[in-house]
């Protein structure tokens, strides 16, 4: 395999392969787990929670294939976004036409 690989051939993962994610109403959510040291007030890391025990049941994701993921969760004051990938996804800010 070569880093050139195409997804799902077994070569090499790319870092930041986004795993799941998820979208949902804040005032439905409930608290999710144990978060990181890096955690803060609307980026959240986890290392063990109802969303990672989610993925490992309902996908064929592991710690070997793709890689070892992470979960991140986004807060805004409406809605969360949930993140599942193999490295710590990065966000922009869009700007409103």
């Amino acid at each position: 395999m070569t880093n050139h690989d195409p997804p799902g051939s077994g070569g090499p993962v790319p870092p930041g392969v986004v795993v799941v994610f998820g979208h949902g109403w804040r005032s439905f959510a409930t608290p999710n787990g144990d978060e990181n040291a890096d955690s803060g007030r609307l980026l959240r890391c986890y290392s063990q929670s109802p969303f990672l025990d989610y993925v490992a049941r309902t996908t064929v994701a592991t710690a070997e294939f793709p890689a070892p993921y992470t979960h991140a969760r986004v807060l805004s004051q409406s809605q969360i976004v949930d993140v599942v990938s193999t490295g710590v996804p990065t966000f922009r800010v869009l700007q409103r036409r």
